[in-house]
């Protein structure tokens, strides 16, 4: 891969305002950055470095045609330093990218094996130069086509959600992995796999910080007191697998993106509600008890027509802040992030595009209060898509 230095393309829109920012280059705080091929980049998950870096992942269309999980470290500024690909002669999808306590970093997603004709979980750990120190794509192997979409690390090894396809039923897959990404059904490490009404997919887990559970974030075809299509659930699970759910939404087709912790048993997260013609950017606070899992608040953000939550975090100040996407006008739409208070209440919502269609994946809180999300941006000249690296401040602003 390499950097697009030109930043002028891609604008800031501020809803309230309806004025437009140019960026400057190379400002540490702010900035807007491009990478990839002239094909098809995307890019799906981002996380900072202590030295103020970015480690982003995502996937990448080769030379031969196929697709290939690309990796990308950049400086403070945005500036790539290098960049790795992984894959097989199939397509490949990396979707979720972590640090590691030794320095290094380890990817999740899906490998296409050609031979076999099936998707299975690919796991990827490399060292701090992106060189991988192993690899492992057998995890789950026969049991069905299967996707990983979320990946934490343990202070032995890892947890992992994702999607399992068997005996026509999507499932919700969890897998709990030693530090050499092996499970060994040894009651420590496990695979599972659990539907929840003909179709269910696991989007998001997280360690739950004052306890030994996981909270794991997805969407179930269940529907629950009028709620139908399909919904999103939230799984309270002990550290050996499922546990007690609960269903959110409303009466379309609704999505769990993503979900972290607020403090004890809170914990909010984002998705996204269908309203027929539209759909909105969605947040919900929840409390995750063991045996029960209850609403506190929920709000639909943004403004009529259709957006989506994808991403979320939390500011030191209680706000928060959700990421996705937003149709700013028919045939296009822009990166959307919208800043709450603590009640989930909307302060400011701001869109960043240009003339291509723009999708904001994750968000991720920077050491300096600020945020940066990455996702994918078009290229209307050659109907193309590349990474879109954003970095703005804690207001969502670039000055």
């Amino acid at each position: 891969m390499k950097i697009v230095n030109t930043v002028l393309p891609l604008l800031l829109l501020i809803l309230t305002g309806c004025s437009k920012t140019a960026v400057q280059p190379g400002q540490a705080d702010a900035f807007i950055k491009f990478y990839g091929n002239s094909w098809t980049d995307e890019g799906n998950d981002v996380v900072q470095l202590a030295d103020g870096g970015y480690i982003m992942i995502g996937t990448t269309t080769t030379m031969e045609g196929d697709e290939d999980i690309a990796m990308v470290r950049t400086d403070k500024n945005g500036n790539e330093q290098w960049a790795k690909f992984f894959g097989g002669p199939g397509n490949d999808h990396g979707n979720s990218v972590r640090t590691t306590i030794d320095g290094g970093f380890i990817l999740l997603g899906s490998y296409h094996d050609t031979l076999a004709k099936e998707h299975n979980l690919y796991l990827i750990k490399t060292d701090v130069s992106g060189t991988a120190t192993w690899t492992s794509d057998t995890i789950g192997r026969g049991r069905g086509d299967q996707t990983g979409n979320c990946i934490q690390e343990l202070s032995d090894g890892y947890i992992i959600t994702g999607t399992t396809f068997v005996n026509d039923t999507n499932r919700i897959l969890l897998v709990r992995t030693n530090q050499d990404g092996a499970y060994l059904e040894d009651g420590h490490t496990w695979y599972k796999a659990k539907g929840y009404g003909s179709d269910s997919q696991g989007n998001y887990v997280i360690k739950h910080p004052e306890q030994d559970r996981f909270v794991v974030l997805g969407t179930t075809s269940l529907e629950k007191n009028g709620l139908l299509n399909s919904n999103i659930i939230v799984i309270s699970a002990p550290s050996n697998g499922f546990g007690a759910n609960d269903i959110f939404g409303g009466a379309g087709i609704d999505i769990g993106s993503a979900i972290q912790h607020i403090q004890g048993n809170e914990f909010i997260f984002t998705g996204t509600l269908d309203e027929g013609l539209n759909s909105r950017m969605y947040i919900e606070k929840i409390i995750v008890d063991e045996e029960t899992i209850s609403s506190v608040w929920n709000h639909l953000l943004g403004t009529t027509g259709r957006s989506t939550g994808k991403s979320v975090q939390c500011a030191v100040d209680g706000s928060f802040a959700v990421l996705g996407s937003i149709l700013s006008s028919p045939g296009n739409s822009d990166f959307y992030l919208v800043i709450t208070d603590g009640e989930g209440t909307p302060l400011e919502s701001m869109n960043y595009g240009g003339s291509g269609n723009e999708f904001g994946s994750s968000l991720y809180k920077t050491s300096d209060g600020g945020y940066v999300m990455i996702g994918s941006t078009g290229i209307p000249e050659d109907d193309n898509r590349m990474f879109a690296l954003i970095k703005v401040k804690s207001t969502g602003l670039f000055q």
